[in-house]
């Protein structure tokens, strides 16, 4: 199950290795002193992100959106909620390097997904991911599943 705040329409800007890599090697042909964004053709909302992993994965998750803010600590978040949207002008690197994204989000999802599975296998998400964990914690726990879990049962009594 996933819980998502703010409805799940909050917008988050990913961007694929591939089109990381891209872009770096675009810019290492023509070097010059100047500020890129870099971002995938698409910005996905939380849903459309959790959508989009699920379809990877060949699974459906049911999916509680929370209008608002979320109810409490670990309930609701993701790595890609944020209080702003954050969204990408790709213009800067399409007109100056002739950058043009090599894959979608959804499309990167599978190599992506596979290589997270692999690195997490038998341990806890903070000790596959370190520097995620020092840029939540303590602030919040990222998979509160006891948090949401008692959420969901408070509201369904």
């Amino acid at each position: 199950m996933r819980v998502l705040s703010h409805g799940g329409t909050g917008l988050f800007h990913p961007v694929s290795v591939l089109n990381l890599a891209e872009l770096v090697r675009l810019a290492a042909a023509r070097p010059g002193s100047r500020v890129l964004n870099a971002g995938d053709p698409d910005t996905p909302t939380v849903a459309g992100i959790g959508a989009a992993i699920d379809a990877a994965m060949g699974f459906e998750s049911e999916t509680v959106l929370i209008e608002g803010e979320a109810p409490g600590k670990g309930v609701g978040p993701t790595p890609w909620t944020t209080a702003h949207p954050v969204v990408y002008d790709m213009t800067a690197a399409r007109r100056e390097l002739g950058y043009t994204a090599v894959t979608t989000y959804a499309d990167s999802l599978p190599d992506t997904v596979a290589w997270l599975t692999d690195r997490l296998a038998g341990k806890d998400w903070r000790t596959a991911f370190p520097v995620l964990a020092r840029a939540y914690d303590p602030v919040i726990d990222l998979f509160d599943y006891a948090a949401e879990d008692a959420w969901l049962r408070a509201r369904a009594a």
